[in-house]
């Protein structure tokens, strides 16, 4: 159960980085990456405030009435991370100040600069999944490290300096979205297709440097208003040894994830919703390959306020 509370938590705040830029409209639904939070979230309605309960975690997230979360406060036992997230006056975000107490205590402040230069910028180099793709931005820093954004008309260079130790990424463009992103690790993301929101439809993860070589394809459902993975073929290259393994995501009609199949075995999620058709119980199940019977696999709990 812990594993799954901070896959889901930290997906959550991750997914939080987002802005809305000068020559973008906050919420304008004609490409997806100015959507706020709640739309990132998949939460229907306009939301005000969430109290979302996993084993003896505990999440707390506000929202303005724009739809943009403010305040997040994540707990478990003695742990606590509290982020605030502060906006300019025309709705993009200016800085996260996050403070950790009972672990790694204090207190690292984020700040976002940007430019408008009309390109979505990749915030998470490792991870297009939660963090994606951000309007216009230049630069992040905090006290650990700085990241600029060097727009060069047909690609845009992700300078990270943390210490003396500086790494390099590289995004190819055509027009105003990705067409390739080169991390100086060996990995490449490649063959991106988006749709007529912006959204992807599909791209694929590639590393040959490694000592075992693999690609990732990962394919999107078509959907008008979020963004949601239908599934991830991997194959793993080993000398003349391939092994491919297959992730199959699927949805119930209000497109909250209720099956989840891959090599392993098969999870299914079942809900109780409100009447704004947000969930507000979870009960996840899980059955391995070769079982027959479906054994709890964890369970969770939200209390959802309204503006």
């Amino acid at each position: 159960m812990k594993n799954i509370k901070f896959y889901c938590f930290s997906i959550l705040i991750a997914s939080f980085i987002i802005t809305s830029c000068d020559s973008y409209t906050i919420g304008d639904p004609s490409v997806y990456w100015n959507s706020n939070t709640l739309t990132r979230l998949q939460l229907k309605d306009n939301v005000k405030k969430i109290i979302w309960t996993v084993g003896n975690g505990n999440q707390v997230y506000d929202f303005n009435s724009t739809g943009f979360v403010i305040n997040s406060v994540y707990t478990d036992g003695a742990l606590s991370i509290n982020n605030v997230y502060n906006y300019e006056s025309n709705g993009r975000l200016l800085s996260i100040d996050r403070t950790t107490t009972g672990g790694i205590e204090g207190t690292i402040s984020t700040t976002f600069e940007y430019e408008n230069t009309g390109k979505y910028v990749v915030q998470n180099k490792n991870s297009l999944l939660t963090d994606a793709l951000v309007p216009n931005l230049k630069k992040a820093t905090n006290s650990l490290t700085q990241a600029v954004y060097q727009d060069n008309r047909e690609n845009i260079k992700i300078i990270e300096t943390t210490g003396s130790h500086k790494d390099t990424t590289l995004i190819e463009y055509v027009g105003n979205f990705p067409e390739s992103i080169t991390l100086s690790n060996g990995t490449i993301y490649t063959d991106f297709i988006y749709d007529t929101y912006g959204k992807f439809k599909t791209y694929t993860k590639i590393n040959q440097k490694t000592t075992s070589p693999y690609e990732c394809k990962y394919y999107f459902k078509t959907d008008n208003q979020y963004l949601m993975l239908d599934s991830m073929v991997q194959r793993n290259i080993q000398e003349s040894y391939i092994r491919i393994d297959k992730d199959i995501y699927g949805y119930n009609s209000n497109k909250d994830l209720a099956t989840f199949s891959n090599s392993l075995g098969n999870y299914r999620h079942t809900y109780t919703y409100d009447s704004y058709h947000n969930w507000i119980t979870k009960k996840t199940e899980f059955k391995s390959i070769g079982t027959e019977n479906w054994e709890l696999f964890s369970q969770e709990s939200r209390v959802i306020t309204y503006w």
